[in-house]
């Protein structure tokens, strides 16, 4: 009789053969493909936003290469004031902070080397909007 009563409820619950009582997984809902974490980190170090770098590796079949490639396709198709923050090929919504900073470093050395202070080198890069030929100009005039 018992075992009558577990027939019953194995056919009840859609049985299958599993024990009484165990509950069936539903399947995953999610079709997301997965993302090399090594080749999102690449790209967000190049300073692509997260988002935008997940999307185009699984457009790209997980190709960093061709990834790159999209992201910076759609960094120059439009700029990143007039793209859809939640689109997923948009880029991050300002060029890396830290490639403009190290861009900056690398004029300030150039001047400093010349003999310009610091403080001389930046504030004259500021005034020329970031062209050292012009912060040039504009701090021999100062010296002369």
């Amino acid at each position: 009789a018992a075992s009558a009563a577990s027939a019953a409820k194995e056919s009840a619950s859609g049985g299958g053969g599993k024990p009484p009582g165990a509950k069936k997984k539903p399947a995953p809902v999610s079709t997301a493909k997965t993302v090399s974490l090594e080749s999102l980190k690449t790209l967000t170090d190049m300073g692509f936003e997260e988002t935008a770098a997940t999307t185009a590796l699984e457009a790209s079949n997980g190709n960093i290469d061709q990834a790159v490639v999209m992201l910076s396709a759609a960094a120059t198709a439009a700029p990143a004031e007039s793209m859809d923050p939640g689109s997923p090929r948009a880029p991050a919504t300002k060029p890396p902070r830290k490639r403009q900073l190290e861009a900056l470093q690398e004029k300030v050395n150039m001047l400093t080397a010349m003999g310009f202070s610091e403080k001389q080198a930046k504030d004259a890069l500021d005034a020329s909007g970031g062209e050292v030929e012009s912060a040039v100009e504009i701090l021999t005039k100062r010296a002369a």
